[in-house]
């Protein structure tokens, strides 16, 4: 499974950073990361460029905002599956490697018709005590479970088939 991971990050390069090295720090390795600084004055260009040269950087000539900087990172990417990280998160080591056991699990059919895969997530205070953990609560038709339950798991606990992303214009 190829994957590609998106970083998106705006004046936060010491979060940014932590980021980069949770996706490092991954037992499946990412086929490529892609840090998409949004338009911001930061020094994560060359912090990046001595500590991790293979990471793909790239900057907005101007402020896109989230949406615009992941589309961004979609149109860069290589790989056919997108994992998306905001500056302010990071991955705990194992969590590419249980979607890709996850996804071999499947068969055939479900296969081709996955657009996404998620994870669950924690969400842990300034005191690293455990705040929530909120597990997937979508499963299927993603539109009609959506609709039913609602989008409770952040993004930066899914992976996206990247021609999924590219369908539905990013």
């Amino acid at each position: 499974m190829n994957i590609s991971v998106i970083i998106t990050t705006y004046n936060r390069a010491n979060l940014v950073k932590r980021a980069i090295k949770s996706v490092i720090s991954q037992t499946y390795k990412p086929n490529e990361i892609i840090v998409i600084e949004d338009a911001s004055d930061t020094d994560i260009e060359q912090w990046i460029s001595s500590h991790y040269p293979d990471i793909k950087y790239y900057k907005n000539g101007r402020n896109l905002g989230l949406a615009g900087s992941r589309n961004k990172g979609i149109e860069l990417a290589s790989s056919g599956w997108i994992g998306f990280l905001d500056d302010d998160d990071e991955w705990l080591p194992i969590r590419l490697e249980e979607q890709v056991k996850c996804f071999n699990r499947l068969d055939n059919i479900k296969e081709n018709n996955l657009a996404c895969l998620q994870v669950g997530t924690m969400r842990i205070n300034p005191d690293e005590e455990v705040e929530n953990i909120y597990l997937p609560q979508n499963d299927g038709n993603l539109t009609k479970s959506i609709q039913s339950v609602g989008a409770v798991t952040p993004s930066s606990s899914f992976l996206f088939k990247k021609s999924a992303l590219v369908d539905v214009d990013g």
